[in-house]
Parts: C-alpha cells; sequence; structure tokens
C-alpha cells in the first residue's frame, strides 16, 4: 500500500538513496532540508515535496506531518561536526533533543510508523559479531556514537510510557555510494583517491554498506517490524589496503606509497592532534579501525530480505558519480 513518507536529512547520500526506493515503490515523499537548493540536482525533484526545516526548530514544520503516514528520520549533525563545523553542544540539540521533538511531535499528529537511523556504533564491541541485542558502548570516546547513544535511550524511555507509538531503530554501519553531494566521510576518501590526495593507506578496516541498500531495508521497515525493535544494516569487513587496490583498478591510478603500521599511525595522529595540527583522522579513530569487527546482519537479511551488494559494483558507481560531477576539489 502506496504511503507518504516524511523524510529528514533528504539531501544527503542515504536520504538520496532513500527517497529514490521509496518513489520507485510507489509512495509519495514529502523531503525536509534545511536550505532551498539542497535538491537542485537532485533526478526525481519534480516528483518529491520539499518541506525547509532544521532540527533545532522541529515546531516550524511540524504541522506538515499531519499529512503523512510514516517518518523516516535520518537527519543528524555529524560531518560538520567531523570537520570542526560546530561544538559538541549541536550533537545534543539536534541528534537527541531534535530527535525527540520530531517523535513527540509524529505522535500528536498519528504516524502510523517512525523509523529512526541511528548507528551500529552505539553497540559494545566484544571481540565478535554482535547482533542487535548487544549493550550500548557507554564508554565510546566517539561524541557522535555517544549522540547516537543518548538518542535510543531516551526513545526507550519514551516508549516506555508510550507502547502504542511504533517506533523501528535502523543502526546502519559506514555508508558508500553514488549520489554523495557532501561528501560523507566514506565518500571524500573515495574523491580524494581518485585525485590522487590520499598521502597513505590508513591501517585497519571499515564496515561497509551501499546506501542504497540501507535504503531498501529502511522501505522494508515500513511494513515490517515491532515497536522498539532493533536491526542491523551492515556489509562486509575490509581492510584500507583491500579498498586501496580495487580503486587503483577501477579509478587506472596508482594507491599511496606509505602504509604505516598501527602503532605509528596511532602515534603520529596523537601527536599532531596534540599540537593543534589538522589531522585527517583522530588517533582514538586509528584505533576504533583497527579493532572493527563486522556486526551479525542475519537479520537485515532475514526479516527485511536485503542483502549487501558487491563492494565492487558500489566502489565503481560511487567513482563513476564523481566522474559524472566532474568534482575535483
Amino acid at each position: 500500500m502506496s504511503k507518504r513518507v516524511f523524510v529528514t536529512g533528504a539531501s544527503g547520500l542515504l536520504g538520496r538513496a532513500l527517497m529514490d526506493c521509496l518513489l520507485e515503490n510507489g509512495h509519495e515523499v514529502v523531503a525536509m532540508v534545511r536550505r532551498p537548493d539542497s535538491l537542485d540536482c537532485y533526478p526525481n525533484r519534480e516528483w518529491v515535496d520539499c518541506v525547509i526545516g532544521d532540527m533545532e526548530t522541529v515546531s516550524s514544520f511540524a504541522d506538515r506531518l499531519k499529512s503523512c503516514d510514516v517518518v523516516m528520520h535520518l537527519a543528524a549533525f555529524h560531518r560538520e561536526y567531523l570537520e570542526g563545523q560546530g561544538d559538541a553542544s549541536k550533537l545534543e540539540s539536534v541528534n537527541v533533543s531534535g530527535t525527540m521533538e520530531l517523535i513527540k511531535a509524529a505522535d500528536a499528529a498519528g504516524i502510523e510508523r517512525f523509523v529512526f537511523v541511528s548507528s551500529a556504533g552505539v553497540m559494545r564491541r566484544m571481540g565478535k559479531p554482535v547482533n542487535e541485542n548487544a549493550a550500548f558502548d557507554l564508554d565510546t570516546q566517539n561524541a557522535y556514537f555517544a549522540s547516537k547513544v543518548k538518542a535510543e535511550k531516551a526513545i526507550d524511555a519514551y516508549l516506555a510510557s508510550h507502547k502504542s507509538m511504533p517506533i523501528l531503530i535502523a543502526r546502519p554501519t559506514m555508508m558508500l555510494g553514488p549520489q554523495d553531494p557532501g561528501p560523507t566521510v566514506a565518500g571524500q576518501f573515495i574523491r580524494n583517491f581518485m585525485y590522487e590526495k590520499n598521502a597513505v593507506v590508513l591501517p585497519g578496516y571499515a564496515v561497509i554498506i551501499d546506501s542504497r541498500d540501507v535504503a531498501k531495508a529502511l522501505v522494508a521497515m515500513i511494513e515490517r517490524g515491532s515497536t522498539g525493535e532493533r536491526f542491523i544494516l551492515g556489509g562486509p569487513r575490509y581492510s584500507f589496503l583491500e579498498l586501496n587496490e580495487r580503486l587503483e583498478k577501477i579509478c587506472g591510478v596508482s594507491m599511496p606509497s606509505p602504509r604505516p603500521p598501527y602503532l605509528i599511525a596511532w602515534l603520529v595522529m596523537a601527536i599532531r592532534g596534540l599540537l593543534g595540527m589538522e589531522v585527517p583522522l583522530r588517533h582514538t579513530e586509528i584505533r576504533y579501525m583497527q579493532r572493527l569487527i563486522a556486526p551479525d546482519n542475519t537479520k537485515m537479511i532475514m526479516k527485511l530480505d536485503v542483502t549487501p551488494r558487491p563492494i565492487q559494483e558500489t566502489l565503481t558507481d560511487t567513482v563513476d558519480w564523481f566522474r559524472s560531477k566532474s568534482v575535483s576539489s
């Protein structure tokens, strides 16, 4: 059955993939963006009802929820924080307080289903693949992950007294794919490789899923899953060396020669950070990537009928998209 779906964070990588998937499945899309020109280059713009809004002022667009059936909440303060644009307090106001204000507004509007996009980074890793029942990582040093932990705990508390509110939670791992105008951190890595701006092959791993597969899973969550249920949306684990080797063949350019071992990479990033120098990754993130293990995505495959596509397809499509946009900076 066709639904009218309100999508926050519609202009980003996942938002664009989600809007495509919703339209392909016969749903109507109401896209919330912060700027009027955010979707100017989106290919299906004419089929989308655009709403200007900000997660720090939910009341300014809350009335638009009344005409919708489903809310897909993707918007978050993330990339800007990593780039040093804005202080950590914005993580609280957007990712936690804004999320809860949106949930209350959706509840008041009689929304049939609310899907919150959290992160796989909220789960404590125990040296083995974890599933949706894993405990929260309350000791994380990643402020973004910590804000998502706080948001999920706030949702659990809300559901304890609002048991009929249909909220589901998606926990994607790192996403990569075409239509990445930001770009995301992963997209920036690809773009830098294309133009030979990556200085080293970092040690460690990344757990990657195509943004289009995450979108497909989110659309499936409109009909599947129960209130309070979580879904890990993730793919396999890849070493950065393997990703560089694949990109070398796709792009036709050589990967960086320096390949520092973990301890040296960690030490260099730590020292540069202490000196106030620019770093591509914080030393805490280097350590996180070294220990990273892919979470168990069985539930996504079995219950949502989504199997991650091959990484080669994702990398190729992403490179082709950046090339089509002639992005060279």
